[in-house]
């Protein structure tokens, strides 16, 4: 078993990080019982956690292979305010003779939209 682990740097405490692996997909097209059905991907569930100014995110990823290249889906991240962050990433992994970490940098633009509450109503 091998766990990745994200640490993101926010001493302003302005990120919202959300694990969206558990929110149903798209309906299904086919509705065998009428009711229609959606399906999660419960085997990709992350553990999130905030704490002292750092968001910790742990994901199971299964048995690492030599070479082997995944897409990890399912985590959104936003900001309440523009900025530059820092997320290490970690692979812990039983077959790695240490955890290897990498830096991944990004940036957040945020806006502001004024909406009419009449705009609001006709969405809902």
């Amino acid at each position: 078993m091998s766990i990745l682990g994200v640490e993101i740097t926010d001493p302003d405490q302005v990120l919202r990080v959300l694990d969206a692996t558990s929110v149903a997909c798209e309906p299904s097209t086919v509705i065998p019982t009428g009711f229609a059905s959606f399906a999660t991907r419960d085997e990709d569930i992350y553990s999130v956690d905030r704490t002292q100014g750092k968001w910790i995110l742990q994901r199971r990823v299964g048995k690492i292979q030599p070479k082997a290249e995944g897409v990890v889906s399912g985590l959104h991240v936003g900001s309440s305010k523009d900025g530059a962050f820092v997320a290490e990433i970690t692979l812990y992994a039983d077959n790695l003779p240490a955890p290897e970490t990498v830096e991944l940098r990004f940036t957040v633009e945020t806006g502001t939209e004024t909406v009419p509450l009449d705009e609001i109503l006709k969405r809902i």
